[in-house]
């Protein structure tokens, strides 16, 4: 038998572990991607909000408007499971199609969030976070990262890079000031906080950052110029004023600008505008920018559909068009209940704002084109001469038989088609 010369079989082991190592990097990475990605979402899609949530949700608002609070003193929020929900679908909404979920158990939580790494679809990071309750805030005990468990040595990085980079954000600055303990028990959360003199105007400014401001302030300005030449309280369409506001977001936008943000800002600005508002309602640092004059904005040559519209165009593009749909029917049932009754053409007002906010959403620079285009307001806002208004709760139910009626159901997708076959978007 011929012996292998000792450098042979040193150099044949070095192969091997050459190998052996290109094979674990080229590999490594990917098997972890293939256990870290996956192609469906962890969390399913969020599930029609019912009226009656979100009177609950409004009721805890209400009651904890720190408008009407005086300062000093720890108070007490509690959250259920479903309103929770809601709160998660607001804060991931930022991410596009992300979805978000929470279980409760006494003394800690289950955070389930689905991010998709690409507009429309998978692959799909999906994370699940067991938060642990504490005598302060909640600390991560566990993190996974689709089917990839995390060592507590990279939870501890990530969570102390992820703590880093909120510290130098203000509103996560000012609710870490505010907020005491969060505490988790089956089904509910209850949270401890403390409101300051000084609190609200901190936490409505660092809810903005300098850029958003900016932004804002650069959109107010613009309304301003156009208010000027006409006398206070001149009715104007807002298919007048849509051009110029997104021409101008038209032009940053393709200046390096993001579409998005540049949508987002002058919509606020005409709805604030359409709700007769200034920008200093939502940002108390624009106390100082100017005013533009009274305009009465209209659609279909009314000024509450105006108001309708741009409002649910925001409210879509804070927190999904389910949201704004939701808070749409809410408020009619509310009407139904002593305000100015229920009205469909009300619904179709708020159905095409969110239409148009979900478009902003998804498509950022088509929708600057098309407005930019001069549209009238047939294009976007649909017929409402013909659906019934001012109907009281019993009304509503005699009539439609409630929102679970056929009835309402016929008139319900008689108004999705007008807003599906709006000229805005074929």
């Amino acid at each position: 038998m011929t012996s292998i010369p000792r450098h042979a079989q040193f150099g044949r082991l070095l192969r091997r572990s050459l190998w052996l190592l290109l094979t674990l990097g080229l590999g490594l990475p990917l098997l972890l991607a293939v256990l870290a990605l996956q192609a469906d979402p962890s969390v399913p899609p969020p599930a029609a909000l019912e009226g009656a949530q979100l009177q609950q949700a409004s009721e805890i608002l209400r009651q904890n408007d720190p408008r009407q609070l005086p300062p000093g003193g720890l108070r007490v929020v509690q959250l259920s499971e479903v309103q929770l929900q809601l709160l998660l679908g607001r804060l991931v909404n930022r991410y596009h199609d992300a979805r978000a979920t929470a279980q409760l158990a006494r003394h800690e939580a289950l955070l389930e969030v689905s991010i998709p790494l690409r507009a429309g679809g998978g692959p799909w990071l999906n994370l699940h976070a067991r938060l642990q309750e504490t005598g302060s805030l909640p600390v991560l005990r566990q993190l996974r990262v689709g089917h990839l468990p995390l060592p507590t040595w990279a939870s501890d990085w990530l969570v102390r890079r992820l703590t880093e980079r909120l510290a130098a954000q203000a509103e996560a600055q000012v609710a870490g000031e505010l907020i005491q303990h969060v505490g988790f028990e089956p089904g509910r959360l209850q949270m401890s906080y403390e409101w300051k003199p000084d609190s609200l105007r901190r936490a409505l400014n660092a809810r903005w950052p300098l850029a958003e401001q900016a932004r804002l302030k650069h959109y107010n300005a613009l309304l301003v110029a156009i208010s000027e030449p006409r006398p206070p309280g001149t009715p104007v369409s807002v298919a007048a004023l849509l051009p110029t506001f997104f021409a101008e977001a038209q032009r940053r936008s393709a200046a390096g600008e993001d579409p998005r943000l540049e949508n987002r800002a002058a919509f606020i600005i005409l709805a604030l505008q359409a709700a007769g508002e200034h920008a200093s309602r939502l940002l108390p640092a624009a106390q100082d920018w100017p005013r533009a004059r009274p305009m009465l904005l209209t659609v279909n040559g009314r000024d509450d559909f105006s108001q309708h519209l741009l409002v649910s165009v925001v409210l879509a593009i804070e927190g999904g068009g389910p949201m704004a749909d939701a808070i749409g029917i809410y408020k009619e049932v509310a009407d139904s209940r002593g305000g100015s009754g229920f009205s469909f053409n009300d619904l179709a007002a708020d159905q095409a704002g969110a239409r148009m906010g979900l478009y902003s959403e998804q498509d950022p620079r088509a929708l600057q084109q098309r407005l930019a285009a001069h549209p009238p307001e047939g294009a976007f806002m649909p017929l409402t001469d013909d659906l019934p208004e001012y109907l009281s709760a019993e009304a509503l139910q005699q009539q439609y038989g409630g929102l679970q009626g056929e009835g309402y159901r016929r008139m319900a997708a008689l108004i999705r088609q007008r807003v599906d076959t709006l000229p805005l978007y074929r």
